[in-house]
């Protein structure tokens, strides 16, 4: 879990650092509004024909998915099989809908993040309901279509570990010189 967030933040900070400076990232306008269209897209082929079909149709060749509790997976292959293996052991439906995108002033790489949905039947049997967080980062390919090239998520619960919560940590007010 420690190491999703690490790869996020510093997966953030690279989107920030790349040759544009975050003020300059667009908050409207076309490119804007197809990226989001792309992650609309996305989620409804998840629905409406599978999450592997909808997978292996918006997933870039050299995609990183970092998976909530599971190690990083690197490529489109191993991102694949770790679908296809979820959705033959669990009987669930994932959804998903972006709250906002932004995009590069050069119009090639931008990022959605938003809310995930699961619902399912566990191995008992039981009806079950999920819920997080995601944010895809998406690059476009040599046809100017947009493509996910990183794919996180988290999920809302809260981590305890022993009794610490994580939303009890507070940065302390001043750094030891």
């Amino acid at each position: 879990m420690r190491s999703a967030l690490l790869l996020a933040v510093l997966a953030g900070g690279w989107l920030a650092g790349c040759d544009r400076l975050p003020e300059q990232v667009v908050q409207r306008g076309p490119d804007r509004d197809a990226l989001l269209a792309a992650d609309r897209a996305f989620a409804e082929r998840a629905v409406n024909v599978g999450i592997e079909e909808a997978y292996e149709e918006f997933l870039s060749d050299d995609a990183v998915q970092l998976p909530d509790g599971g190690a990083p997976l690197t490529g489109k292959a191993a991102i694949m099989a770790n679908v296809a293996e979820a959705a033959a052991a669990a009987d669930f439906e994932l959804t998903w809908a972006p709250t906002a995108a932004r995009v590069s002033t050069s119009g090639d790489l931008g990022y959605t993040w938003g809310r995930y949905y699961l619902d399912g039947i566990d191995v008992d049997g039981q009806a079950y309901t999920d819920e997080g967080k995601y944010a895809n980062v998406w690059a476009r390919d040599a046809n100017g279509e947009w493509r996910v090239v990183l794919d996180i998520s988290n999920q809302n619960e809260v981590m305890v570990i022993g009794d610490f919560a994580v939303e009890d940590y507070a940065e302390p007010a001043s750094q030891p010189d």
